[in-house]
């Protein structure tokens, strides 16, 4: 089974990368931040073949206290939490504002029983998570983005390889590091170093178990 791993930047999964015991045990795609970089690389890549699992490998930020950074998560839920449109009540999601959208637009949430044979990924939070255009980075729109959907954790292109990966049914996982707190931007509290060790120690992990 091919195993390929997503990522959005090559920094994510450097560490992965570097491990030569087990470079012959998948492929990889580095796709660019955000999602059309994300949509138009992968789309690209499953035109010229499709493996058999799709794992997106990346960091993220978390809206929970009790997923401070450094912590790994599998999400398990995703969905483009900025398409839509808005009237004076307020945001309309895109699977709500179009019928015909409901179908691809949906939240995503992964099939139980699909889940590979892995102790790892068993151990792992399980999470709902939004894909965003924008990170959140004040307040005001913190508060209300937490009201609109409860997430626990936002990235910039998770929702993409759900989406993409259900068109074309190829199974996915989602793995996900915590490399901030969802808060006021502040750079200077980002554990990106810790974030993206602890990725890649369960990413090895899972890889070995899966191939």
């Amino acid at each position: 089974m091919e195993i390929l791993v997503v990522a959005a930047v090559r920094d994510e999964i450097k560490p992965l990368l570097d491990d030569e015991a087990l470079r012959d045990s998948f492929s990889y795609l580095l796709t660019g931040p955000g999602i059309p970089a994300l949509t138009y690389g992968l789309t690209r890549r499953l035109a010229a073949g499709k493996p058999g699992l799709i794992i997106n490998a990346g960091t993220c930020g978390s809206f929970r206290d009790e997923l401070p950074p450094g912590t790994v998560v599998r999400v398990t839920r995703d969905c483009f939490a900025d398409l839509g449109a808005e009237d004076v009540r307020g945001f309309i999601p895109v699977y709500d504002l179009l019928p015909g959208a409901k179908p691809a637009y949906l939240p995503h949430e992964t099939p139980r029983g699909t889940l590979p044979p892995s102790s790892t990924l068993v151990g792992l939070p399980a999470v709902s998570a939004i894909t965003v255009n924008k990170v959140h980075g004040k307040a005001g729109s913190i508060r209300r983005i937490v009201a609109r959907y409860d997430p626990d954790t936002e990235s910039m292109e998770g929702a993409s390889v759900f989406y993409i990966a259900r068109m074309e049914s190829v199974p996915v996982i989602q793995l996900r590091s915590v490399s901030n707190r969802v808060e006021p931007r502040n750079r200077e509290s980002w554990e990106m170093e810790k974030a993206i060790t602890n990725l890649n120690g369960v990413l090895k992990k899972v890889i070995a178990e899966l191939s």
